[in-house]
């Protein structure tokens, strides 16, 4: 779909209700989604202040369908604000927090889907990847970054840790399970959690958050090759605007739509 298509007054955007089947998720907030061909995994989230979870459902789009997930091996504890990234059939789980504070761990879980019994319940394997290798320390455990996939590398950027908001840039190789905390340039958005990061030819474009001075409609971008931050002016349009924009076609300013 081109620009020019997508903002028609002849393209219709709405919201359907599937009338899913299956046992779907309890209710809860702060989990994570990825896409992985025709399935979306679900991991973890916490009911209110009551309940956090650790359980892994998969919903099949083509079937409409909420299947149930056992796992094997060690699985993460429970929580929220962290995030997910699918590398190959490899669901990266970073941070979060819950009961136990800020959360700084990562764990992977592999997705390759066999069928058990009757073939309504899927298997999958959790499992914690040695991060000896790279940084002396670990990041500080944290909550509300964001996860962007760069090839290889997860660009985790911001969120919320013990010390408060951070806008530190922190970069996970899952080809040698290492960390690495690159050096950035001088300019740099200021500290943040909630904020969105898409990735859009080489570069991650960050919109808006929530900070000690309330909630941002900035935009940042980052070249992921020369690691250098750039700050576009805010557009008159709402976020979603922004955001739209961004996926869509990659447009940079306000002067590409009339607001």
């Amino acid at each position: 779909m081109t620009v020019e298509q997508a903002w028609s007054p002849a393209v219709k955007w709405q919201w359907t209700d599937p009338r899913s089947k299956g046992m779907a998720p309890v209710k809860r907030e702060g989990h994570t989604s990825v896409a992985l061909d025709n399935m979306l995994v679900v991991f973890g989230g916490c009911y209110l202040d009551k309940q956090c979870f650790n359980d892994v459902h998969v919903y099949f789009s083509n079937k409409q369908l909420w299947v149930p997930v056992k796992t094997v091996g060690l699985p993460p504890a429970e929580r929220e604000g962290h995030t997910a990234t699918m590398v190959g059939d490899h669901m990266f789980v970073y941070g979060g927090s819950s009961q136990l504070g800020y959360l700084g761990d990562v764990f992977v879980l592999k997705t390759s889907l066999s069928s058990v019994g009757s073939g309504e319940e899927l298997t999958m394997a959790w499992g914690r990847p040695d991060m000896s290798l790279g940084m002396e320390d670990a990041p500080p455990g944290r909550e509300g970054h964001t996860a962007t996939l760069v090839d290889a590398r997860i660009f985790y950027i911001g969120g919320y840790t013990e010390k408060g908001f951070t806008n530190e840039l922190m970069v996970l190789d899952t080809a040698l399970m290492s960390w690495e905390q690159p050096r950035v340039s001088s300019l740099k958005p200021p500290p943040r959690e909630g904020h969105s990061a898409d990735l859009y030819n080489e570069r991650i474009y960050v919109w808006g958050g929530f900070t000690d001075g309330g909630c941002l409609q900035d935009l940042w971008i980052l070249d992921t090759n020369t690691l250098a931050w750039e700050v576009r002016q805010s557009c008159c349009c709402f976020g979603l605007f922004w955001i739209v924009v961004v996926v869509v076609c990659g447009c940079l300013s306000c002067g590409c739509y009339q607001c």
